[in-house]
């Protein structure tokens, strides 16, 4: 890996058999430092490709004069994890995940690391089941505390959330919609930190039975959401029986909630009310909080719409995404 300092003009090595690099969250920190995170192959001979993933070691390279033992262009570096084999380099936390090399099953067990320093000083976390060096974990929220998934092979996921230093993990939620790999029904509104959605498939396996929960404590303590009472048309629902005023969303990118930065506790979403989520698009309306999610209500007719939230969510525009359309819907209350 080489770097530059003079727009491209000219290149100095840096390290060799690179598998990965990321910058600091914000490139260069306060003190002018510029801060990387490597991770290479700790065997550097030989064809790179053929080298075992899980034999690396991390590093973090600094302008720091102090940040470890000297490196090449100007660089220090300091070694972080050995044996490593993924890291990402969050606003908050440095995560890494290592092979067990005192581990004698078939798949090597995984261990979870994490630092609030920058990789500095990682320390060991602690998860509720037993990983391996096949795991698929995906993280999903990083904001305040560590939110993940770990794939089970299943149409579906667990989530786990960790505690305030990113080291206890704690499965919250069982069964959580994946999509794809590493894409999952969960959602976490812009503009306020701890408030997310999420869609639990059934107990019953059907890939296509699932319901939407939410949590306003960072994930612990997750709920059903409340539909409205009422309809858009003025009927009103049964809600003497809970499972039928509850309320479902889908978290696809083309159906995604809309909220806003500036708009604080708006959202809109399409959707539907019922015991369960209806996958057919023709059936879903649309929903508005204005409180994060908690309360909902049916204040335009039903259709699916391209929306946007604009002046602090003082107006919200609609434009139909089942039709063609030359009509657009406003609101400024």
């Amino acid at each position: 890996m080489f770097i530059t300092e003079d727009f491209g003009a000219s290149f100095e090595l840096l390290e060799n058999y690179v598998f990965k690099l990321l910058w600091g969250p914000t490139g260069v920190d306060e003190g002018g430092d510029i801060t990387l995170v490597i991770s290479s192959y700790t065997n550097q001979t030989g064809y790179q490709f053929q080298r075992d993933i899980t034999e690396q070691t991390l590093w973090r390279f600094s302008k720091n004069p102090n940040g470890g033992e000297r490196a090449r262009a100007g660089f220090s570096k300091q070694s972080l994890l050995e044996n490593t084999f993924g890291f990402v380099y969050l606003p908050r936390f440095v995560f890494a995940v290592s092979k067990n090399t005192s581990s004698t099953d078939r798949f090597p067990q995984m261990l979870l690391w994490a630092s609030e320093a920058g990789g500095l000083n990682m320390r060991q976390a602690t998860f509720p089941e037993q990983l391996n060096v096949n795991s698929q974990i995906t993280i999903v929220d990083a904001t305040d505390v560590m939110i993940m998934t770990l794939y089970l092979g299943q149409p579906f996921s667990d989530l786990y959330v960790s505690d305030a230093d990113g080291l206890v993990y704690t499965s919250v939620v069982e069964r959580v919609r994946r999509v794809s790999a590493h894409v999952y029904d969960f959602y976490n509104p812009k503009g306020v930190d701890g408030i997310f959605f999420v869609n639990q498939n059934d107990a019953s396996g059907d890939s296509r039975a699932f319901r939407t929960l939410i949590t306003t404590d960072k994930g612990g303590i997750w709920n059903s959401l409340q539909g409205p009472a009422e309809s858009f048309e003025g009927e009103q629902r049964n809600c003497s029986i809970a499972s039928e005023c509850q309320l479902h969303f889908s978290f696809d990118s083309v159906y995604r909630p809309v909220t806003s930065e500036r708009a604080v506790g708006m959202l809109l979403a399409h959707g539907n009310v019922g015991p369960l989520a209806a996958v057919r698009v023709s059936t879903w309306r649309p929903f508005v909080s204005r409180d994060n999610g908690v309360t909902w209500s049916e204040t335009v007719s039903p259709d699916v719409y391209h929306a946007t939230i604009g002046f602090h969510g003082a107006i919200i525009v609609l434009v139909s995404h089942s039709r063609a359309t030359s009509d657009m819907l406003f609101t400024l209350d």
